[in-house]
């Protein structure tokens, strides 16, 4: 029997990926055979976080959906758009299209002037808050030349947003491409000494101006979008007015429950262990019914497992005075799990034993991130935040930050 198209391109992922979308898929059309009189199962709300994150960035994966018999409303046509841009951008990461765009760019000579552009700022002030990324980033710009990065040789926004993201990523700066349904493209670049993001429009050739199209060009602006290779990172912790008032950011993940409470601010509540995470790589929660034991573990047939929160403190002008962590993790045979604390360019790696830990080291520092690495042995033998789901109050994770004016 012929395999469908569908089914042809959502084969050319990952297996790991493949079985996850064919589980959801199967789960779909189980749904409506058993309850085929059901409308909410005749339907899937677009907008669902298990359709964005599993199904709208995967090859294949909408258009199975298609060949099942669903159809396409006004609506689709937007978040088809998305899937479209999500699955462009992992082009940039391509090491073969990446050192295709070094042969065409001189980044040796590019470098070099970054470099000699930053010692200068930083001798004639010695508080200069900007880094090599901002720098080499102006020299690209000034490096505007189609005739040497495309071999097409001419292009509008699209073209030039294209080729300048792949450039960027090929000089190894964190990039990602930015969409607005009001026709437009641009770049922004990751400054890691500002820790923000910088809008840079390599077709109007500029840096830091994200203004332009509103106040420049009176153009009015509807969805703005940012796609990259980091489709999972997304929550940063930063402080409520409350918490800034308080100088306090108090915050903790109960398994059993699956929420996270943010003591330090009304002790509001956030359900979904995902829902707070900065970045997640092959990692899942996994309940047991006949144990009645809840955890994070990896997927099944991965070799490792990533999962981390961000905090990040500098926007509002503030820095860590203390910080205390309390993380759980267990491990059966052969499993690992390993814990760090990464802070600018210090990682510091500390025990999942359950017990609070202060980290003097981070004292002064505006932002942080906390890594688990989950590996080696069988996906269960490495587990986080392990708990009976009849504990509903102990905290698996918890975090204690004091904070102080920068």
């Amino acid at each position: 029997m012929a395999v469908s198209p569908a089914v042809t391109t959502l084969c050319d992922n990952s297996n790991e990926v493949f079985l996850d979308v064919a589980k959801l898929l199967l789960t779909y059309a189980d749904n409506i055979l058993r309850c085929p009189n059901e409308e909410k199962y005749r339907s899937i709300r677009i907008g669902n976080p298990t359709f964005s994150a599993k199904l709208l960035p995967v090859k294949g994966a909408v258009e199975c959906l298609f060949e099942m018999g669903f159809e396409e409303e006004s609506s689709m046509s937007f978040f088809l758009t998305l899937q479209s841009n999500f699955q462009h951008v992992m082009l940039y990461e391509n090491l073969e299209l990446q050192q295709k765009a070094l042969s065409h760019i001189p980044h040796q000579e590019l470098s070099s002037a970054a470099q000699h552009k930053l010692k200068e700022a930083e001798e004639a002030d010695p508080d200069c808050k900007l880094g090599i990324e901002e720098f080499l980033v102006l020299e690209l710009l000034r490096y505007n030349n189609p005739e040497k990065l495309l071999e097409t040789r001419r292009g509008r926004c699209g073209e030039w947003a294209n080729c300048f993201t792949l450039c960027c990523r090929a000089l190894g700066l964190e990039a990602r491409y930015i969409w607005c349904s009001t026709d437009h493209v641009w770049t922004e670049i990751y400054s890691v000494a500002q820790h923000r993001w910088l809008h840079c429009d390599s077709c109007e050739n500029v840096c830091d101006k994200p203004l332009l199209y509103e106040v420049g060009w009176g153009k009015k602006l509807a969805y703005v979008l940012a796609f990259s290779k980091d489709q999972e990172a997304g929550y940063v912790f930063t402080p409520t007015e409350k918490e800034r008032s308080d100088r306090l950011l108090h915050v903790c993940y109960i398994a059993s429950k699956d929420q996270y409470c943010r003591l330090s601010s009304s002790s509001e509540v956030v359900r979904g262990w995902d829902q707070c995470v900065w970045k997640k790589e092959s990692v899942f929660r996994k309940v047991e019914d006949d144990w009645q034991m809840v955890y994070i573990a990896r997927t099944e047939g991965s070799s490792m497992g990533r999962i981390s929160w961000k905090f990040d403190f500098s926007a509002v002008e503030m820095k860590v005075k203390s910080v205390s962590i309390r993380a759980s993790s267990q491990t059966f045979d052969t499993g690992r799990v390993c814990w760090y604390l990464q802070s600018g360019q210090t990682t510091t790696e500390f025990s999942g034993d359950g017990k609070m830990q202060s980290f003097p080291s981070l004292c002064g520092s505006s932002d942080f991130i906390v890594e688990a690495q989950l590996c080696d042995g069988s996906w269960q033998h490495s587990q986080l935040f392990r708990q009976s789901l009849k504990e509903t109050e102990e905290p698996s994770f918890e975090i204690l930050i004091h904070l102080e004016d920068a």
